[in-house]
């Protein structure tokens, strides 16, 4: 058995690791409500981690097939005050927001469904030496602008142990720059290119697909998620792979007892 579920694990890497269709479906829309009401609320936020590579190698329309969320990041100082009305605004829409425990991170998912799941990501940063004011602009980027006064002697840092760079000059992040993503009004940090490389490496633009990101995606289930076709072809491999191997041993068998070779040639 676990030579088949290896067999089956290679195929799927060899595919590049997808996600099921329903997955990515319920992932980017929920990436396209929570990016409309982070902007009704002028909650300045920038693209993180894969999304951020993705932006920058000009995959703007649809995440590759194997990633699993959306990430954006934001100030605390921004975030907090608006945490309420960001609750209320997503339950309208039939959506929820919860913190993970330990972490200074929150995700946004559709109502009725569980996490480990389609979700978007809001990581949080801290702002480590002076506190920002209150801004009262209606736009992300402009309300982000009049905090550039001081910010080259600052940092934010979120100190989540996924994260390679936990700690950022606030000059890599203001002031935003807006971009279309997913069909949808967002932004980059001022020095994109920079926290990439720092967080990714020097070949942040070239992608890859690991063997440990398909065994996340299959262990959490996201590669038959609410898709009965691959579920089925799935378990229909590893019932046939079972049903070959069975006839192997059953074969040795026969082969011990009648003094024969499998193939049914005298030894």
């Amino acid at each position: 058995i676990t030579l088949i579920l290896g067999m089956a694990l290679e195929i799927y890497y060899l595919n590049k690791c997808p996600n099921s269709l329903p997955f990515r479906s319920t992932t980017h829309q929920t990436a396209i409500t929570a990016f409309q009401i982070l902007n009704d609320l002028s909650l300045p936020h920038w693209l993180m981690f894969g999304n951020l590579l993705f932006a920058l190698r000009n995959q703007l329309d649809s995440i590759p097939s194997s990633d699993t969320d959306v990430d954006v990041a934001v100030l605390a100082s921004d975030f907090h005050p608006i945490l309420q009305s960001l609750e209320e605004k997503l339950g309208e829409r039939n959506y929820g927001i919860q913190k993970v425990d330990g972490r200074e991170l929150y995700q946004i998912t559709k109502h009725g469904i569980t996490l480990p799941g389609p979700r978007f990501d809001i990581w949080v940063y801290s702002e480590v030496e002076i506190t920002s004011s209150e801004s009262t602009s209606s736009s992300p980027a402009s309300a982000s602008s009049s905090k550039m006064e001081d910010a080259s002697t600052r940092l934010v840092q979120n100190l989540d142990y996924t994260i390679r760079d936990p700690k950022l000059p606030l000059t890599r992040i203001l002031p935003l720059r807006p971009i279309e993503y997913l069909n949808a009004s967002t932004y980059l940090p001022n020095q994109a290119e920079t926290i990439a490389r720092l967080e990714y490496g020097t070949n942040y633009m070239t992608p890859i697909t690991t063997r440990l990101e398909c065994m996340q995606n299959f262990t959490n289930g996201y590669c038959f998620y609410d898709d009965w076709k691959w579920k089925g072809a799935f378990f229909g491999f590893v019932i046939l792979g079972v049903c070959g191997l069975y006839r192997g041993l059953i074969g040795r068998l026969e082969q011990r007892q009648s003094g024969k070779k499998w193939d049914g040639r005298e030894v």
